[in-house]
């Protein structure tokens, strides 16, 4: 077996470790014909881009109804407010349009929080705003909710299903496939939550009906 020296393969003088660890200067705009007073430039670094503009059309929808923070009303805050950078209704409101945008794991979070539409939903301007929350901030929060705190958001979310009708609905019905059934089943907690749900939102409509 033939030993091979790396220097026969080297340029004397050259040191390729410190070409590796120069860093490239960007190159200067290219200058366009310009139209009327309007000077174009083009340039080659890309920009700050994001695929999920559409989510600003959902932010819309979500200020008017105000979800999140509705939401956050009935989280309990235990956080020592001097270290906070981030409310409850900030994660509520990333981690719902996050899902929405497809991005249902809380690791995408990490590559999110620099991109300039997310920024912008959580009114933070796109390029020199602050970065929105990471991954261990979202599974940490996502982690310190209780079963009460969760009950308490479900009225919520059944509060905002009835107010999306002009008049109280006299009955909700819940279709569930056989497999919904079973998990339900097997969590008792969420069979309770969601029965008493039903019975609290009955009440309402039947209380709303007859003008009580």
């Amino acid at each position: 077996m033939n030993a091979c020296n790396p220097a026969e393969y080297m340029i004397p003088g050259f040191d390729s470790r410190q070409a590796e660890r120069t860093t490239q200067r960007p190159l200067p705009p290219l200058l366009l014909a310009p139209i009327g007073d309007k000077t174009v430039e083009l340039d080659f670094d890309g920009g700050r881009l994001s695929s999920d503009a559409g989510l600003v059309l959902l932010k819309e929808i979500d200020d008017q109804l105000g979800l999140p923070r509705a939401l956050a009303v009935v989280l309990a805050e235990a956080r020592d407010v001097r270290r906070i950078h981030f409310t409850p209704e900030d994660l509520l409101k990333q981690r719902i349009l996050q899902s929405a945008a497809g991005y249902a794991d809380a690791n995408d979070a990490t590559t999110l929080r620099h991109d300039p539409i997310f920024k912008l939903l959580l009114d933070r301007l796109p390029d020199t705003g602050a970065p929105v929350a990471s991954q261990p901030t979202i599974s940490r929060f996502e982690n310190s909710v209780s079963r009460t705190a969760i009950y308490r958001m479900a009225l919520v979310l059944m509060d905002q299903f009835i107010a999306s009708y002009n008049r109280p609905p006299e009955v909700i019905s819940l279709s569930m496939t056989p497999r919904t059934a079973l998990m339900v089943h097997r969590n008792i907690s969420a069979t309770m939550a969601i029965m008493v749900a039903i019975v609290s939102c009955h009440a309402t409509c039947m209380k709303a009906s007859r003008g009580v």
